[in-house]
């Protein structure tokens, strides 16, 4: 995640100051006693060097391969704590990827942990998801690749510069008009897995596999 590790502490500190000041307006409930208001104000903690992840071993997932082309990416999201698997044995990898899942494993990521529906709310206030978008939601590939972007524009990364040609693919003319550049930017930087070898099924649901590559592709970006 070199280019994100690039961002300064201070636009690391001013993405997660966004959900300090939403904590302080009231986002997160304090109702209840004192005890359970510090409880709460414990999930904003602020990590400052939110990209010093240390990868472990690959938990035991009766559902993921070693040779899986998602096997490596899975491990690095299970072991890191971002996506919990469905079941103590199983990883669900080709499940459709829900809003929930996603909003909260992205917190977490970038260092801001939060249940889900307080990710989800958040990210709705920064554009960052829809405004109509429910927990258990599926998202398409194409839905997948413009949440991915409009979280790279918050943490200030430039997802317009040096874009290079989407590669040949058999089903480019799927590419809704004006989200070419979102997948120019996603696949030139190896931020996006193809469906298949020369597919992109935008279309197509996006997977708890896709998310666990995209995660681990933005640690090593």
């Amino acid at each position: 995640m070199e280019e994100l590790k690039g961002v300064t502490v201070d636009k690391v500190k001013s993405y997660t100051q966004m959900y300090e000041e939403l904590y302080n307006k009231g986002l997160k409930s304090t109702s209840g006693g004192a005890a359970v208001i510090n409880e709460n104000a414990e999930l904003y903690e602020v990590i400052l060097n939110p990209f010093a992840i240390k990868e472990m071993p690959q938990a035991e997932l009766t559902d993921v391969a070693e040779d899986d082309w998602f096997a490596e990416a899975i491990a690095f999201s299970v072991d890191n704590k971002f996506i919990a698997p469905l079941t103590e044995t199983t990883f669900g990898p080709l499940e459709p990827l829900t809003v929930d899942v996603y909003a909260k494993a992205l917190n977490e990521f970038l260092g801001v942990g939060a249940p889900a529906e307080e990710s989800i709310d958040v990210f709705k206030q920064y554009g960052m998801l829809p405004p109509d978008a429910e927990a258990d939601q599926t998202m398409t590939r194409e839905e997948f690749a413009n949440y991915l972007i409009a979280m790279l524009k918050a943490v200030q990364i430039d997802v317009k510069e040096d874009l290079q040609d989407l590669p040949e693919l058999s089903d480019i003319d799927q590419i809704t008009a004006g989200n070419e550049d979102d997948f120019r930017f996603l696949l030139g930087n190896e931020l996006f897995p193809l469906f298949a070898e020369d597919m992109l099924a935008p279309k197509e649901l996006a997977t708890r596999a896709d998310f666990a590559y995209v995660l681990l592709a933005l640690n090593d970006f």
